[in-house]
């Protein structure tokens, strides 16, 4: 979105993602304020290009972390967009997508914004 802001503190070798990291929780994907997980994605890559082993991650959500932490930001939305994915392609709508409990996400917490990320998600692969 237009206003995410990652901080980096090198002598401390803190990172804080602020909203670009929802740890082990499902992520507002803000798509009235242009969200986007491809470019979400990119940012956290960029972002791991500050980190090494020892980096101590600070989500905007969820528990403190490390570099693993965002690996698994990145890889929520992979999953979350190959499940939407599929189910477009099974011809479901965007109402029964969001009505999915997908196994491979049951460990995640804000368990009410799971259906509004399937929805985001559903309508960010509809708009091409």
């Amino acid at each position: 979105t237009d206003n995410d802001v990652v901080a980096f503190l090198p002598e401390h070798n803190i990172l804080h993602m602020g909203d670009l990291l929802f740890h082990k929780v499902h992520a507002f994907i803000d798509r009235k304020a242009k969200a986007n997980t491809v470019s979400w994605q990119r940012s956290v890559r960029e972002a791991m290009k500050l980190c090494n082993d020892q980096t101590l991650v600070i989500p905007g959500h969820g528990e403190l972390t490390d570099k693993a932490g965002l690996t698994g930001q990145i890889d929520y939305f992979d999953t979350l967009r190959k499940i939407v994915r599929e189910a477009i392609a099974a011809g479901k709508t965007k109402d029964q997508i969001a009505q999915f409990d997908p196994p491979q996400l049951k460990d995640y917490g804000f368990e009410g914004l799971r259906p509004v990320a399937l929805k985001a998600m559903y309508d960010e692969l509809r708009a091409g």
